[in-house]
């Protein structure tokens, strides 16, 4: 079982598949580019129960910024040059210059802050590789993603956000995949 953000950081380095995802994504060159959210928390509640489902990613999310260039268009660039890097990766890249919008948040200032914006504590952690070393980012720590607990960041936690928060856990339905999680 991980229980620290240090194991958090040495299981993650040592997942030959992830650390080839970080490569790619490092390699491209996209401006303060991550990997957060569903890829972190699968591999560490599949380490978490003993499972192994990493062959039913929806998507890898690639969150980035680049203020200047907020065209879908571009992020759909970024994709293709990541699937000619690894074609079989459902990669994912999405600017946060331009996703506030989705939420109805004011506009975010950089990756991070809009990877504090996600609604669940346990999505909101990205890691990236920046020469040759891991660095992990948790707004809310990472205590909810190693516990498998389900709880909304401060912006979901009341009223309309809120509903944002409920519909999701509906729709991503985590607890029939993992029956361990607490909400």
């Amino acid at each position: 079982m991980l229980k620290h953000k240090a194991e958090l950081i040495r299981f993650l380095g040592s997942d030959s598949w992830l650390m080839e995802l970080l490569e790619a994504v490092e390699s491209e060159n996209l401006p303060d580019a991550w990997v957060c959210a569903g890829v972190i928390r699968r591999l560490v509640w599949d380490r978490q129960t003993g499972r192994h489902t990493t062959d039913r990613l929806d998507d890898v999310d690639v969150v980035c910024f680049d203020a200047f260039n907020v065209s879908k268009e571009w992020e759909k660039a970024a994709e293709q040059r990541l699937r000619l890097r690894l074609p079989q990766v459902p990669w994912s890249v999405k600017n946060q210059a331009r996703m506030h919008h989705k939420n109805g948040l004011p506009p975010f200032r950089s990756t991070l802050d809009g990877v504090a914006s996600f609604p669940e504590t346990c999505t909101a952690v990205a890691i990236r590789l920046e020469r040759g070393q891991l660095r992990l980012a948790a707004p809310y720590g990472v205590e909810a993603l190693l516990n498998m607990t389900i709880t909304p960041t401060p912006l979901y936690r009341h009223g309309a956000k809120n509903r944002i928060y409920q519909t999701r856990l509906q729709e991503k339905s985590w607890k029939s995949e993992w029956p361990e999680v607490r909400e």
